[in-house]
């Protein structure tokens, strides 16, 4: 169940569920997006400052979606990671060129060319957007969108002998759009006119007389993306640490 509410509780902190339950715990730490901040998602008490909640407005927070694509061979180079194409229907794209055994993780909704699940070779590719490519691939119905994907492949890889290289060897595909999700909608913040290291500071700055901790890759000031969130956890774990540690000094 989600959280509904937070609030201080003498010594620590109580967290209410929104099934009814509550969790009482020394010290807390909230790893929720900009975007449940910003809404009111959660209640504080006492209120969060307003320093972290105007933080929570002005950080920018775009939406962002994978589309994952299996197939049976592999077509592109083997030394091809990824491609960059601003102006195309996906503008990145990544690819896994090893070969696996095995049984295929990847079991998502089949496409009418798709053969199903496939026991032996599997290469992978992800379609990656953000922002208003991702609002706009979001607004496909799903079908459609890797359609419209494995016909850029087919594209940008395709030749005399082989003109639909991916469209003839997709087996599976799977489409997740984080924006989508209630919890997140969205997925990663982005620097903005007013949204500088001040504005990150203030969503990582702890609450309520330091019990309440804050993570995230928005709160990090140096990197980015999965990177930021690991290091801001990491950061958050050892000031919730040295405040229990501070505590018991006091006694």
């Amino acid at each position: 169940a989600p959280v509904s509410a937070v609030k201080s509780k003498g010594a620590g902190v109580e967290v209410s569920m929104a099934d009814g339950r509550l969790i009482n715990c020394k010290r807390a730490v909230v790893t929720t997006p900009v975007s449940v901040l910003k809404d009111g998602d959660i209640l504080f008490s006492p209120p969060l400052s307003t320093q972290k909640l105007q933080a929570a407005k002005i950080v920018p927070f775009h939406g962002g979606m994978k589309i994952l694509l299996r197939f049976k061979d592999r077509f592109w180079p083997e030394d091809v990671h990824g491609c960059i194409c601003a102006d195309a229907f996906v503008p990145e794209v990544w690819f896994d060129g090893r070969q696996r055994v095995g049984e295929v993780v990847i079991d998502g909704p089949s496409l009418e060319e798709c053969t199903g699940p496939i026991n032996g070779s599997e290469y992978t590719c992800t379609g990656f957007a953000c922002a208003e490519a991702a609002k706009r691939i979001g607004g496909m119905a799903q079908g459609e969108a890797v359609r419209a994907l494995l016909q850029q492949l087919d594209c940008m890889f395709g030749n005399k002998n082989a003109p639909n290289p991916a469209s003839s060897s997709v087996a599976g595909w799977l489409v997740f759009d984080w924006s989508k999700d209630p919890y997140i909608r969205g997925a990663y913040s982005s620097p903005g006119h007013l949204a500088g290291r001040p504005a990150r500071l203030a969503l990582a700055a702890p609450e309520m007389d330091g019990k309440l901790l804050f993570a995230g890759e928005a709160t990090n000031t140096s990197y980015m993306s999965i990177h930021g969130a690991w290091d801001s956890g990491v950061r958050a774990a050892e000031q919730a640490l040295t405040s229990m540690s501070s505590s018991k000094s006091r006694l």
